[in-house]
């Protein structure tokens, strides 16, 4: 058994699965399981199929999140084993521990300040924007460059953000955890916008 091996009731509920990881996912008996497991994962999420383990027919075959349901001979011996999930809580710690290092370490990063860093959140922005309209004008399916380049703006405008937040948070400005009263205006507005 894995370290940390959690074991998880597909039909339980419809929230997100999240990690770490490994995960084995039981009561994976029908397409339409699989289909909402595959829904509460990330699309390039990695899943190993066990089926008919220990049987003469055992079949064990990896498929990414969006292909689980390609799986056509899925029953009631059929689980679904996932190594780990990155979350985006570990992504983001992980960039913050990164911006931090470059803080630290490189003398370009430690020069910078709010006023120096403005015109480069802006273009950021913009480009960002720009990969958005692009990919939204594509034909559906065709646009896996565009996606990929709407990703790496996407990031791009992350670390300008998480930039001005490190340096607000060297200077006491925090933008994590946010206030129980912020956090309650942005829930009123989105339940109002629905």
């Amino acid at each position: 058994m894995a370290s940390g091996l959690r074991v998880v009731d597909a039909l339980a509920n419809v929230e997100a699965l999240r990690g770490p990881g490994p995960l084995l996912v039981l009561q994976t008996y029908s397409l339409e399981i699989l289909a909402s497991v595959a829904d509460r994962l990330p699309k390039s999420t990695v899943v190993t199929v066990l089926h008919h383990v220990g049987l003469s027919d055992e079949v064990i075959v990896e498929l990414s999140a969006d292909e689980l349901v390609s799986f056509g001979d899925v029953d009631h011996l059929t689980s679904l084993w996932i190594d780990g999930l990155r979350t985006a809580g570990e992504a983001m710690d992980d960039l913050v521990a990164f911006m931090r290092r470059l803080r630290a370490e490189c003398p370009w990063d430690q020069e910078q300040t709010h006023a120096s860093l403005t015109r480069h959140l802006l273009e950021e922005a913009y480009e960002t924007l720009d990969a958005l309209e692009a990919f939204v004008r594509v034909e559906d399916g065709h646009g896996s460059a565009e996606a990929t380049h709407v990703e790496e703006e996407l990031g791009d405008l992350l670390f300008q953000i998480v930039f001005h937040a490190e340096l607000g948070d060297e200077e006491e400005i925090s933008i994590s955890p946010p206030s129980p009263r912020r956090a309650r205006q942005a829930d009123c507005r989105h339940r109002t916008s629905s």
